[in-house]
């Protein structure tokens, strides 16, 4: 009997994996998709590009700790910056659409 296809969370799981092991710019979807055992037309029925599956990984993560991502875009060579003082270094963060 033929195993069922994965779910979107099974494939966030290999996703997270393939990320952890390879580095976020290594984990194509190739990689994933095989990994998951599935082809990358289900892969893409489930997730419409590779930063869709990456923005479903790390976007929940993001929202529950919004602090990390204020801190990291405040931080620069000297240590934290004091609120309010704009970063001198743009990061665009997207996550869940907001």
């Amino acid at each position: 009997m033929p195993r069922p296809a994965p779910d979107a969370r099974e494939i966030l799981d290999v996703t997270q994996a393939s990320v952890l092991r390879h580095g976020v710019a290594k984990a194509s979807t190739n990689h994933i998709a095989r990994a998951a055992g599935v082809s990358k037309v289900l892969l893409h029925l489930c997730f419409a590009s590779r930063d869709a599956l990456l923005d479903a990984l790390i976007g929940p993560e993001l929202a529950r700790q919004p602090h990390v991502v204020r801190d990291a875009v405040l931080a620069d060579d000297r240590g934290p910056a004091v609120t309010g003082t704009p970063p001198r270094r743009c990061v665009t963060i997207r996550c869940c659409g907001c």
